[in-house]
């Protein structure tokens, strides 16, 4: 998506289609309920997914009908970390978050929902949640709602390379319905998170 955002700006692509299909294997891991689930105490790992998505980009002049606009987009990569690959940086997520709201001009404490990654790793969550209430969260205006939480892998799975563009399809749908789904088989939030005691709720 940051690829494409760039290439519009340089008026070097005037349409995209962006398509993702994924179809599973057997990785390490896979949740012993085989489901995805967000911050939950019983939380063991992610159930997989399959998906196949597309996502259409235009320049608003040439779109016959608009669902969203892209503001802005951008990727990082966290780099070497001696826990290994698969070990995320809650701090590198951060600084992605913070970066995004800047060059979009918009407040994130003023930030009602979150589409997370939410794989329901014990770890990756954890990770996650840090980072998003280092910026959407530690200065919230008390008067606020709480910040809401969602992942779209509840209903699908881990779809993997091709996880992204649901989550964008869901959020679509929000503004279209002015409705937010609930996460499915959610409980209570996992003791590893303590950031669930201040203003988040899933």
């Amino acid at each position: 998506m940051h690829k494409y955002y760039m290439m519009f700006q340089k008026d070097v692509c005037m349409l995209y289609c962006n398509t993702f299909c994924k179809f599973s294997v057997l990785f390490s891991k896979v949740a012993t309920r085989l489901k995805s689930i967000l911050v939950n105490a019983k939380a063991s790992g992610y159930g997989r997914g399959e998906t196949v998505t597309a996502v259409i980009l235009e320049r608003v002049c040439d779109a016959q009908r608009v669902h969203a606009h892209l503001i802005y987009a951008s990727t990082n990569c966290d780099g070497y970390k001696s826990q290994g690959i698969t070990y995320p940086s809650w701090k590198a997520q951060a600084n992605l978050i913070d970066r995004c709201y800047q060059q979009a001009s918009i407040d994130p404490t003023e930030m009602h929902f979150f589409e997370c990654h939410g794989t329901g790793t014990e770890v990756g969550d954890m990770e996650e949640v840090k980072a998003i209430w280092s910026i959407l969260g530690k200065n919230r205006p008390h008067s606020n709602k709480p910040l809401l939480l969602g992942s779209i892998k509840s209903n699908l799975g881990h779809c993997e390379s091709a996880s992204g563009l649901p989550s964008l399809i869901k959020c679509l749908l929000i503004l279209k319905y002015k409705s937010i789904p609930p996460n499915l088989h959610y409980e209570q939030p996992s003791p590893r998170i303590p950031e669930f005691q201040n203003y988040l709720k899933v």
